[in-house]
């Protein structure tokens, strides 16, 4: 009996073997074949966080990388800043803390009338430097040309005007050439204004192509204004400048110059901070007038309403030229040339930088 179990069992006991064999041949290309998808939907995935992981540092090092350039171009204005404060005595080098930036400036006499600005700034580890050389025997025209009521320097914009509102490029003093009243960076921007009856000057009616305005060079002007001007927000009744004291003033924020307000002179700044993504916003209210320079840098909006008069120019533009702003030019307000208001434009600059604008001779970065 005992031998016929023996011999029932050693065929099951056989078949078992060959079955665990097959199931060991058939299972191995299987698991071989797991494996390897498994393998590569791990690096599928590793190369998306990669990739992911990528963008958001190169977004970083994007805003890294302007942050210093700006702050480096800002530390040549404090260092020219310290030079005449110190009567020409001062050349550095000296470390200074601006705005979260190590920054490291000096001067140096490279001949007679002529210094060497050094500016390295330093933000979370990413180095800009900026060498600039002036001769200190002439000033520079820092204060852009004006060359119509309201100019558009670059980028989209989209173009609305209503109720009784006018834009004049005809010269109030009447001792300049008269000028358009709007001027655009192409002809898609004359599409856009198409024909104004409310547009008056040199021609009537419409804008005018015009590309001599530079925005980069008037960006690198604000640069250098904004560390020492007037910073204002909210609901805003204070000092805009006075004919005998012309003032730089900056919109940082949501701003509504409301009614009753004095006549203002100077240069008035509504930017974005670009490298924020922060969109600036001037609401122009009440019975403003004022005179000089108005520069909207950035700024997501230009709402003209209420009944404010400004005389001079404003300038409108973006440090990225494909971005977009909105103009819209209703209620009362009214925008006038005038040649003579550069004037005031000019002093707010010369009183801000301590008088002295040195003639740019050479930058590099």
């Amino acid at each position: 009996m005992m031998e016929r179990q023996s011999i029932q069992r050693g065929p099951k006991r056989f078949l078992q073997k060959i079955l665990i064999k097959i199931g060991f041949i058939m299972g191995r290309p299987l698991l071989i074949t797991c494996a390897a998808l498994l393998l590569a939907l791990s690096y599928t995935f590793s190369g998306m966080l990669n990739r992911k992981v990528s963008m958001t540092r190169q977004n970083v090092n994007t805003y890294d990388a302007i942050k210093a350039k700006n702050v480096a171009h800002t530390g040549v204005q404090i260092a020219i800043q310290k030079y005449n404060d110190s009567s020409k005595a001062w050349t550095g080098p000296e470390a200074v803390n601006y705005e979260d930036s190590e920054l490291t400036i000096s001067v140096d006499e490279i001949k007679t009338d002529t210094i060497r600005v050094t500016s390295i700034s330093d933000y979370n580890g990413t180095n800009h430097s900026v060498i600039s050389t002036f001769d200190i025997s002439q000033n520079q025209a820092l204060v852009p040309e004006f060359v119509a009521a309201l100019s558009i320097a670059n980028g989209s914009f989209d173009f609305s005007m209503g109720g009784s509102s006018s834009i004049n490029g005809n010269d109030a003093s009447n001792t300049c050439t008269d000028k358009p009243g709007i001027t655009v960076p192409d002809l898609n921007g004359v599409n856009k204004v198409g024909e104004q009856l409310d547009v008056a000057g040199n021609p009537p009616g419409k804008a005018v192509v015009d590309n001599s305005i530079n925005f980069d060079k008037v960006s690198d002007l604000i640069n250098q204004l904004s560390p020492l001007a007037n910073h204002i927000s909210g609901n805003y009744k204070g000092n805009l400048g006075t004919k005998e004291n012309p003032v730089v003033t900056f919109v940082d924020n949501y701003t509504k110059l409301a009614g009753g307000i004095e006549d203002g002179h100077g240069i008035l700044v509504v930017r974005s901070a670009g490298e924020l993504d922060f969109e600036g916003e001037l609401d122009v209210a009440g019975n403003l007038n004022f005179n000089g320079l108005v520069i909207f840098e950035n700024a997501y909006s230009l709402k003209g309403r209420g009944t404010p008069n400004i005389n001079g120019s404003i300038i409108v533009g973006y440090s990225d030229p494909d971005s977009n702003t909105n103009i819209d030019i209703s209620g009362t307000i009214h925008l006038q040339y005038d040649c003579e208001a550069k004037k005031y434009a000019d002093d707010a600059v010369n009183n801000l930088l301590n008088n002295t604008i040195y003639n740019q001779l050479s930058v590099y970065e």
